[in-house]
């Protein structure tokens, strides 16, 4: 099992930040996937991606389902080995969400920390409503990488992360309690 969580502003006119990563971020992660997949389906084993991206407040922009087909897309043709989940929630509106930034696998190993994963955040240099973010990439993050128990206690909170989301997937009006995009 791979999860990936991240925090995704929504968008808004005049900022460069989406709900999904984008650039290097994303084609980091399709070839990290891509690799795995082949590797699942070379030992004829599945592999659980699950993609979770938390957003402010029930925002339309937020598609996961069109990020799921990119990844699909990335993935190529091992895809078929793959069981993929995009899903983007949060829990009320602007006072509570989910901002997790993990990267856990098999809940053995675990990456965590404070990198956003879209490209003009970190990478792009501009003024604020160019692709840059304010003119002042690359900005340095802090993530640490751990094994172990760190890394099964994350799972065991992304694992509720999915619960909750999962049960909530038919609430997506804009009303205070939550909504969830799968």
């Amino acid at each position: 099992i791979v999860d990936i969580t991240g925090f995704g502003v929504p968008s808004v006119v005049g900022s460069p930040a989406e709900p999904f990563p984008d650039g290097a971020f994303v084609e980091a992660i399709g070839a990290g996937l891509k690799i795995a997949a082949g590797a699942a389906a070379k030992a004829r084993r599945r592999l659980t991606v699950r993609v979770l991206v938390g957003v402010l407040r029930l925002d339309v922009t937020a598609t996961p389902w069109q990020f799921r087909d990119f990844l699909t897309e990335m993935i190529g043709n091992d895809v078929a080995a793959v069981d993929l989940n995009v899903a983007s929630m949060t829990t009320r509106w602007f006072t509570s969400y989910n901002h997790t930034k993990l990267v856990v696998v098999d809940g053995k190993s675990v990456i965590h920390g404070g990198i956003n994963w879209m490209t003009n955040f970190y990478i792009e240099d501009g003024p604020y409503g160019s692709r840059g973010f304010g003119g002042s990439a690359p900005v340095t993050d802090l993530d640490i990488a751990l094994r172990g128990p760190a890394a099964a206690s994350a799972g065991k909170f992304l694992d509720e992360l999915w619960t909750w989301t999962c049960q909530n997937a038919a609430v997506t009006t804009l009303r205070p309690g939550g909504g969830v995009w799968l």
